[in-house]
């Protein structure tokens, strides 16, 4: 979806064909806003399905040190553990891709508000993204944001002034963009697999 509201349906045969037309829409933004802005900015989701989009992604030939990326969502474990959405994307993002400026939630804090009101505040900090990039969970859940959670009305208002929030009610806990976050950026895209 584009801010204009404009939305387009895209199907493809598999998720490699998936991954390769998102990819090559991507690339083209993130050069396109590099090119008139100095830079581009870029939220992107974990788990396995976007793996194909970010070694297609990899493959094109951007100014990559002036691309930031962040997540859509983090689990509330250690940045190099199995579970980590930022471990997922370090390995995805390849050879020239390796040079964006990484910038994910960080989970050191001693507590999962703090660590949710410090990417928040990184987030205000930041100029919005020019493309999300969302997955979408079995249970139809994006970012964190899970259907029957404890604080999903005010975590889906648009009108929230919250960035980032904290995911308490999940094993493990987990941090997220609110829709408001997520509604800002210039260009949505929602990657979804299978049945």
């Amino acid at each position: 979806m584009t801010a204009s509201g404009h939305l387009e349906f895209v199907e493809r045969l598999s998720l490699d064909d998936i991954a390769q037309q998102l990819a090559v829409d991507v690339a083209a933004a993130l050069a396109a806003a590099v090119d008139s802005k100095g830079g581009a900015s870029i939220a992107v989701p974990g788990g396995s399905t976007p793996l194909p989009f970010f070694l297609a992604l990899s493959a094109h030939p951007i100014d990559w040190s002036k691309v930031r990326v962040t997540l859509t969502d983090e689990r509330w474990v250690s940045a190099d553990a199995e579970q980590s959405n930022a471990r997922l994307v370090r390995e995805g993002l390849r050879g020239p891709a390796a040079k964006a400026v990484f910038a994910p939630p960080q989970t050191l804090h001693t507590s999962l508000n703090d660590a949710a009101s410090a990417w928040d505040a990184d987030l205000r900090a930041a100029p919005p993204f020019d493309l999300v990039v969302l997955g979408m969970g079995d249970d139809g859940h994006f970012a964190s944001l899970f259907p029957g959670g404890a604080d999903l009305a005010r975590n889906l208002d648009p009108q929230s002034e919250a960035f980032a929030v904290a995911v308490p009610d999940r094993d493990p806990p987990r941090l997220s963009l609110t829709l408001s976050a997520i509604l800002k950026a210039e260009r949505v895209c929602l990657l979804i697999a299978g049945e």
